[in-house]
């Protein structure tokens, strides 16, 4: 097994975790191939089954936080546990427990592997019809922060583009095309395309 933390937030900027925990025990490390993990002692770490079994994780679960709305997650987080049981290299669990996780992992495909992201139960908001047929109708998202380019490949004649940030301030507004430069700070975005009756929009994560 090959564990990660997982975190999610509502901005693209501030991320609330997974309260983990690992019990695997701090005694005797886990190597490369040891066989010996328990995914029962171990909870909120992404990488607790074996492959081709995905780990659910709970919305309700994360304790309430004030920059949160667990309604309106725009970003996903994994990060890898380094496993090592010396205090000074290893990850700790929610509860101040080193996590044992096979350490170390001398070979290119070492440390977590990430297939794909799955959501159950989610609740799409403000979408047109022509953005669902459409969606996304950008890309890439995410992107860095300074210049780049974006691409719209729906685009209609005469569409205008505009783009707030997460406090709903305008940072531009002009005539779309299919391939655009924008230059954007870190932060989340709405892009909002005008195109004669119909008003499309979209979030866009700027690291």
């Amino acid at each position: 097994l090959e564990l990660a933390f997982v975190e999610v937030s509502s901005d693209g900027i501030h991320f609330l975790r997974f309260p983990a925990v690992s019990l695997t025990g701090e005694s005797l490390q886990q190597g490369p191939f040891d066989d010996t993990m328990d995914p029962r002692n171990i909870h909120h770490l992404a990488g607790k089954y074996r492959a081709m079994f995905g780990t659910p994780f709970d919305l309700s679960e994360l304790p309430d936080s004030s920059w949160l709305n667990k309604d309106s997650i725009v970003s996903i987080r994994v990060v890898d546990v380094t496993g090592s049981i010396q205090p000074a290299f290893g990850s700790y669990d929610s509860q101040g427990h080193l996590i044992n996780d096979p350490f170390p992992t001398p070979f290119p495909t070492g440390g977590f592997d990430l297939d794909g992201v799955g959501f159950i139960h989610a609740r799409y908001t403000g979408l047109s019809p022509d953005l669902t047929q459409h969606s996304p109708f950008f890309y890439p998202n995410a992107v860095s922060a300074g210049n780049t380019t974006l691409h719209f490949p729906f685009i209609k004649k005469g569409s205008v583009l505009s783009v707030y940030d997460a406090s709903g301030h305008l940072v531009m507004s002009k005539q779309a095309s299919s391939t655009m430069e924008v230059c954007l700070a870190r932060g989340m975005y709405i892009l909002q395309l005008q195109e004669s009756a119909s008003l499309l929009r979209g979030k866009l994560l700027v690291e």
